[in-house]
């Protein structure tokens, strides 16, 4: 009777907070999903001060959904531990933002539906980046204070999706051999690369795959390689991609190491073959 009654009262609970339990394996939600609307609108508010903000840049601020609030909410509704979980961030364009929870920063952040200052009937105005206009909503993770490279905080804006998941390395993107340095490149890559690029399908599509079917060390030389990682501009008029010269040599080449070992880890070699699923 005990059991029975806990139960209820957790089905309840879930009720009243607006969630749906789900499967482990069902990870990515949409966050125009009305189920997902309606758990979100129960979530505290917050805002947010930046000082040298990546949009609009400057001081500004934000209003969202606290993020610790919301990483619990989406544990719930996934049924995923957040003690053992990695969070992955996707925006509209094909960015791709993953991080393991433990990895993050413990400082107020938000998931932001709305930039202050902005009309509500627009709660974000366009931005410009380079030559090209984009409109940032309809959600952006805001971290409070200064942003510093060192800091690698994830800053995805346009964000539509989610994926929450338990925290382990997809086996597409793990190197044969496995060597100390090479698994130190997968880390870098995943925390540095991964956003924009792919590996064997597992990643973002902002910016090109880089191991199928072909792999980029097999068609760019590595001092070009090189080159482009430290300044795309030199290489790339007005690129997307951004400077990584304040990366260590060593963990560049680290990164390196690890493109070039994935060429004898391909999932497919052939266009055909990598547009199965």
């Amino acid at each position: 009777m005990i059991h029975v009654r806990a139960l209820i009262l957790l089905s309840l609970a879930l009720i009243l907070y607006g969630l749906s339990p789900q499967a482990a394996a069902q990870t990515r939600v949409s966050l125009a999903d009305p189920r997902i609307q309606e758990g979100l609108s129960k979530l505290p508010k917050r805002t947010i001060a930046i000082s040298n903000d990546p949009i609009y840049e400057g001081a500004q601020r934000y209003e969202g959904y606290d993020l610790k609030a919301f990483l619990t909410w989406l544990s719930r509704y996934t049924s995923i531990p957040l003690r053992t979980a990695s969070i992955t961030f996707i925006a509209s364009d094909g960015y791709w933002s993953e991080r393991a929870l433990k990895d993050l920063p413990d400082r107020p952040a938000v998931l932001a539906f709305r930039h202050l200052g902005d009309p509500p009937t627009k709660p974000f105005r366009d931005a410009i980046q380079g030559n090209r206009t984009f409109n940032p909503g309809p959600y952006v993770l805001v971290w409070e204070g200064a942003y510093r490279d060192s800091d690698h905080l994830p800053i995805p804006w346009s964000i539509t999706e989610v994926i929450l998941q338990r925290e382990r390395i997809p086996e597409p993107l793990l190197p044969p051999g496995r060597d100390p340095k090479t698994l130190r490149g997968l880390e870098l890559w995943r925390l540095n690369c991964s956003r924009c690029h792919s590996i064997n399908k597992f990643g973002g599509s902002v910016g090109p795959e880089l191991n199928v079917p072909l792999n980029v060390t097999e068609y760019w030389s590595r001092d070009r390689l090189v080159q482009l990682i430290e300044n795309p501009a030199s290489l790339r008029w007005n690129s997307k991609m951004p400077s990584f010269s304040w990366m260590p040599q060593g963990d560049r080449e680290a990164i390196l190491r690890y493109l070039e070992t994935m060429r004898e880890a391909k999932i497919c070699s052939s266009e055909s073959a990598c547009l199965r699923p």
